[in-house]
């Protein structure tokens, strides 16, 4: 995946938290006194993020649906946040959270275990898609099948596939990567998996699309 344009002012971003003059994105922390460190434990699925606050002032760190994690490694993956979420930290205070992923590029390698070299973005058009979801869920559950949303699992396995479609992922690629790294090398097991959530994630972008192109008229 190409990097990715910052859009900080976008109505999709205000739509997922209030901000506040102590509340700041995770890729924009620039005019914060709050440092972050990130390293992944080679799954593609989660990241653990560290924030150091060093001001007096108490702040919210915003990671919205659609943020992107970077990877410096040009071989392995770009990681895209589905599940929104913040952190609130003291003054002077650290902690520590886990963000749940997925991949962006099945193309390339899963990130390798102890990498922390990554930039950080938001990917506008992607956070559209992820919180239409997470807003919708139960017209997308009559669309779809619920029993595609039945569990956190569940859940996961059909974003991963909605970014995939909406990403124009190689079916070539999405194979190999599922062969690898979700079935540990179980190409039959890939290609159910492939087979059953393919058609729904792809009826899914088309809803959204389809939503999205009516609200622009």
């Amino acid at each position: 995946m190409n990097k990715i344009k910052l859009s900080l002012f976008s109505v999709i971003f205000f739509s997922f938290c209030s901000i506040s003059q102590e509340d700041y994105a995770f890729f924009y922390l620039d005019e914060s006194n709050v440092s972050i460190y990130s390293e992944n434990k080679g799954n593609f699925k989660e990241m653990f993020v560290t924030l150091n606050n060093a001001s007096d002032e108490n702040v919210n760190i915003i990671f919205p649906p659609g943020g992107v994690f970077l990877n410096s490694n040009e071989d392995e993956q770009d990681l895209v946040i589905i599940i929104g979420d913040k952190i609130n930290l003291d003054g002077n205070e650290s902690d520590k959270i886990k963000i749940y992923t997925v991949c962006a590029s099945p193309g390339k390698k899963s990130p390798s275990y102890g990498n922390d070299s990554w930039d950080y973005s938001w990917d506008e058009r992607i956070a559209h898609l992820l919180n239409f979801y997470n807003s919708n869920r139960s017209m997308v559950e009559l669309a779809t099948g619920a029993e595609f949303h039945e569990t956190f699992e569940k859940r996961h396995n059909f974003l991963q596939m909605c970014v995939w479609v909406f990403y124009d992922a190689k079916k070539s690629d999405v194979l190999n990567f599922a062969t690898r790294n979700i079935f540990e090398g179980d190409k039959e097991k890939a290609n159910s998996y492939f087979d059953l959530f393919y058609p729904t994630a792809v009826t899914f972008v088309t809803l959204y699309k389809g939503f999205y192109n009516l609200g622009k008229n």
